[in-house]
């Protein structure tokens, strides 16, 4: 796995942490992190054929989980409310371009342009969210056909003891802890 390699070849200790932001987009990281993105823009360009799948999943998260992509709040913010269709063809359309990639890739963590994360993360955070994950349909944090992101965001990965791809710090902080709540 790419990120199991990284700290192989650089031998950076982590401490079970995420890397800044600004670490992701500067020197080996950010060479390893754009190579990562750029495999996300891949997949992102396979999305036109499911188009229709995230404009429904977009409506859906307009009226509970993502009020940006409501037309007008409802009476004291209540919602269900009417779905924004030109900002859900938006996100849409910065998804299945690739357009989405090539931002993250400069570190613009927008979910479209103008239209930040519904809860206003950014770098690791951003990227290891649910919102992300459900949207796109790959948690970049769970291992299987793709290589993960725990190695530079350990901890938005909530990376333990064992887990693969995760630094080993991650094991020793997991020790660290029980070996302090044991009397």
């Amino acid at each position: 796995r790419a990120s199991a390699g990284y700290y192989h070849v650089s031998g950076n200790v982590t401490n079970c942490s995420d890397y800044p932001d600004e670490d992701l987009l500067t020197g080996i990281v950010g060479q390893w992190f754009r190579g990562y993105i750029d495999g996300l823009g891949q997949y992102f360009e396979s999305y036109s054929s499911r188009e229709a799948v995230l404009r429904r999943t977009l409506v859906a998260a307009s009226g509970g989980t993502w009020p940006d992509l409501c037309l007008t709040t409802s009476p004291a913010g209540q919602l269900p409310c009417a779905p924004n269709m030109t900002r859900i063809n938006l996100v849409v359309d910065y998804i299945a371009s690739g357009s989405m990639a090539e931002a993250l890739a400069l570190g613009v963590w927008e979910m479209a342009p103008g239209l930040p994360h519904p809860r206003n993360l950014t770098g690791c955070s951003f990227l290891a969210s649910f919102e992300v994950s459900y949207l796109l349909g790959v948690d970049v944090c769970e291992g299987g056909s793709h290589a993960t992101l725990r190695g530079v965001c350990a901890e938005a990965c909530k990376c333990s003891s064992g887990m693969e791809e995760c630094p080993i710090e991650c094991g020793i902080k997991a020790f660290a802890a029980l070996s302090l709540a044991s009397p």
